[in-house]
């Protein structure tokens, strides 16, 4: 019963004052080695950067960056952490950056409670100069995405101008709860949802976006 109202509150606290990433970019550091740096936004202090881990899978180099956010609030003072990843990559070759901003309740050690924000990022080895989010030429799915109405009850609408291939929905357990593919529609079923606050993912072709919902009986 205490972890179920500590998630509670942590999802209440997310949705009405989100956490994100402000800024995200790579510079060659060195042979075979890109700097990551990652700003993350915090809207309270009663927060800390725990710890990151990375996966590279042929072209694609996922860095997990793990954030302890306190479930029972604190104060409103805006907050940032930035700090800087470093990971080897081979030269000579492009590279598709996917950082994801996990929350843990655990203060200590990160327990990956779930995924705040998501930002990808392509660049080419060895880098020049710096790149970032803002100078990147990838479709910034996360700023054009509008859903609506939110709160909702039976149906979410969504607008894209980008390409949406799959829609996934999650519970607050992270049990995925709904999957689409090949996209037609701009309406998503939730009247057989119960009420609470659920995470939505759109997957496009080179992007993801995950964002929080909720459902209101």
């Amino acid at each position: 019963m205490k972890a179920l109202i500590i998630s509670l509150f942590l999802f209440i606290s997310n949705f009405l004052f989100s956490q994100y990433i402000a800024g995200l970019s790579v510079t060659q550091n060195g042979q075979n080695k890109i700097k990551v740096h990652v700003k993350a936004y915090f809207h309270t202090s009663s927060s800390a950067y725990l710890s990151y881990d990375t996966n590279t899978n042929q072209n694609i180099i996922t860095l997990n960056a793990c954030y302890y956010l306190s479930p029972l609030g604190g104060d409103a003072a805006v907050t940032y952490y930035e700090n800087d990843f470093y990971i080897d990559v081979p030269d000579q070759a492009t590279y598709t950056l996917i950082t994801n901003m996990y929350i843990s309740t655990n203060e200590t050690s990160c327990n990956y409670h779930h995924i705040e924000d998501t930002k990808t990022l392509q660049f080419t080895t060895p880098v020049q100069g710096t790149v970032s989010l803002a100078t990147t030429k990838n479709e910034n799915i996360a700023s054009a995405v509008t859903l609506f109405p939110n709160p909702t009850k039976e149906v979410l609408n969504f607008k894209s101008p980008y390409k949406v291939n799959e829609i996934n929905m999650y519970d607050t357990s992270g049990k995925k709860v709904k999957s689409l593919q090949k996209i037609t529609d701009t309406k998503i079923d939730t009247s057989h949802f119960s009420s609470g606050t659920y995470l939505i993912e759109f997957v496009g072709d080179r992007h993801k976006y995950r964002t929080k919902i909720l459902i209101r009986k």
